[in-house]
């Protein structure tokens, strides 16, 4: 017999929404460490703390995203190199998107091309990790429809609904 419960955590503190979140803000500015460490150390580019700590190091820049621009070149690591390679083809194809598509577009865009969908699909409770994503779809679409335009203004939205504990419903 399924069953449903209430979920202790919110919308936009579920695992796939944060790191859909993290993606975003790379795309709008992929020097915010913290959310380009959650996207490369996401089930998508599966790197490892001990890599994310390498790629610092071996490179020794200021910034983390010139570490890893540094390391494209001149990594140590054949594997994590050839990762992050992928990581920045797919980061600039979807900044090209983001002038110019819609942000559901542009979040369905990084869903397929990394396969992020699929794969929390197959996760326990994987159809409503799907649903969720889905739902983060939907906000995108209805904010596309309103007067703000923009990666920028779509993720300050978000994080005011944040701020002030207004509640997305979860698909728990």
């Amino acid at each position: 017999i399924p069953a449903t419960a209430e979920a202790a955590t919110g919308f936009l503190e579920t695992a796939e929404i944060m790191t859909a979140l993290s993606f975003l803000k790379v795309i709008d500015n992929p020097r915010q460490d913290i959310p380009l460490a959650a996207v490369l150390r996401s089930q998508v580019y599966g790197l490892s703390a001990d890599d994310i700590l390498n790629i610092k190091l071996d490179s020794g820049k200021a910034e983390y995203w010139d570490c890893v621009a540094d390391y494209c070149e001149n990594g140590k690591n054949e594997r994590i190199k050839e990762k992050l390679k992928f990581f920045v083809l797919q980061l600039s194809r979807w900044r090209d998107m983001a002038v110019d598509e819609k942000i559901n577009d542009l979040i369905w865009a990084v869903y397929t091309d990394t396969g992020f969908y699929d794969m929390v699909g197959i996760l326990k409770n994987g159809n409503v990790k799907q649903a969720n994503l889905a739902k983060l779809v939907k906000k995108a679409a209805d904010y596309d429809n309103i007067s703000f335009k923009g990666l920028f203004d779509f993720i300050r939205y978000i994080e005011k609904i944040d701020k002030n504990n207004l509640e997305i419903d979860s698909e728990s």
